[in-house]
């Protein structure tokens, strides 16, 4: 499903526990994260992208309380999924 979420077209995925949120910029991925005050996440995201020329999407899974839990990148291939921020 897709929402506008601060203005952005955004993937969203609702689990019961929480939800993913797919970002196909990164720049756009960076704004959600500076606007819940992460900015150290959002620095993390822009160093790791820094160097990658490709990529799908960037995912951002929180739980039902908006808690970021985790950030990564996918790629292309199926199952192609590297972590910046884990927590």
């Amino acid at each position: 499903m897709r929402e506008i979420i601060n203005g952005m077209n955004v993937g969203v995925f609702k689990k019961d526990w929480g939800r993913e949120l797919y970002f196909e910029r990164a720049e756009d991925a960076c704004n959600y994260l500076n606007s819940k005050g992460l900015y150290f996440i959002s620095k993390q995201v822009q160093e790791k992208m820094e160097y990658v020329s490709s990529y799908k999407e960037i995912c951002v899974t929180e739980n039902n309380n908006g808690y970021v839990l985790e950030v990564g990148r996918c790629g292309f291939a199926s199952h192609s999924y590297f972590p910046i921020f884990k927590k």
